[in-house]
């Protein structure tokens, strides 16, 4: 179990668990093809935009770590840099932690061609 710092409070990811870095890939991915959408109408309607994305990532916290995450993290407020720094920096941390840890596979041995 890992524990990452988020927005000044420390919560705990098991990084490693299977099931729990599956529901980090499937919302993560959620989010990514959500905001693609929201994205379209950014510029004709940037209040709709980013309370769509604060919406999904809060959504994102409750989901992979536990509900009530979000509300722990973020308050009642819907501060847009707070909660998109927050998610860029746990994603990124995330995906750190798994790769470093990634097994290297060995390169296959050739003894020259047949």
């Amino acid at each position: 179990m890992e524990t990452y710092t988020i927005n000044g409070k420390s919560i705990e990811f098991d990084t490693f668990d299977v099931e729990a870095f599956g529901r980090f890939q499937r919302e993560a991915n959620k989010i990514a093809g959500e905001v693609s959408v929201l994205g379209s109408h950014a510029k004709e309607d940037p209040l709709t935009y980013m309370t769509g994305v604060c919406a999904l990532v809060r959504g994102f916290f409750d989901e992979v770590i536990a509900p009530g995450t979000a509300a722990a993290l973020f308050g009642d407020r819907n501060n847009f840099r707070d909660i998109m720094t927050a998610y860029t920096d746990f994603a990124a941390q995330v995906v750190d932690q798994a790769n470093a840890f990634a097994p290297k596979r060995p390169k296959p041995v050739h003894k020259g061609k047949r």
